[in-house]
């Protein structure tokens, strides 16, 4: 006869102890996570270089064909291409694209990624940063969205803003408010590198 009685609860059945990741953590060792998280450069570059050949495709479709569709959708790619960049750059502060060569990280975001924007890594990474530590103090937030009002005809509004590239002409006017706003006054100057490209594809 089992020594549990029939309405005793066994200790198989007791619920798991600890958060939700300790399971987890005895199925995958932290070595294994630390490997499906290392970024290979290789395929960074990889994928980057076909973000910029679809962003080449697209422009040569629209310069070669004679129709306003076309140049529509070409437009339209272009923009998620971009967009695609501006990620890509959120990942460079966090050196997703080299963590163990922070310097080839930041060398690569520049002349691929930040620079083609009119921006340089380490000058997103200290926004991004700063925007984290002084999220909703209106005096500290360097982040030129965090106070924009998206409701009702408003949404409209910064969407033909963002469209217009006004919000990009800000951010890349922010590096001259760095003598007259004491907050700005750490931001980091543009790289070498983020001037090759931006020069190189504007």
């Amino acid at each position: 006869m089992s020594s549990h009685g029939q309405g005793e609860p066994r200790a198989s059945d007791a619920e798991p102890s600890g958060d939700g990741l300790t399971g987890v953590r005895k199925l995958v060792a932290t070595r294994e996570i630390q490997a499906l998280t290392r970024p290979r450069t290789w395929q960074v570059v990889l994928r980057l270089s076909a973000t910029w050949d679809t962003i080449l495709v697209a422009m040569e479709a629209g310069i070669l064909a004679s129709s306003l569709a076309v140049d529509v959708a070409a437009f339209l790619v272009i923009g998620c291409a971009q967009n695609a960049l501006i990620l890509w750059t959120h990942e460079a502060s966090h050196y997703g694209l080299s963590r163990s060569q922070r310097r080839l990280n930041d060398v690569l975001a520049d002349l691929l990624v930040s620079g083609p924007a009119g921006i340089s890594v380490a000058g997103y990474r200290w926004q991004h940063l700063r925007h984290h530590r002084a999220l909703g103090d209106p005096q500290q937030e360097v982040d030129l969205m965090a106070w924009s009002c998206v409701r009702g005809p408003n949404l409209a509004k910064q969407i033909l803003r963002h469209m217009a590239g006004l919000y990009a002409l800000g951010v890349v006017l922010r590096y001259r408010q760095r003598g007259d706003d004491l907050k700005y006054a750490d931001l980091p100057s543009r790289s070498p590198a983020s001037m090759i490209g931006f020069v190189a594809v504007n």
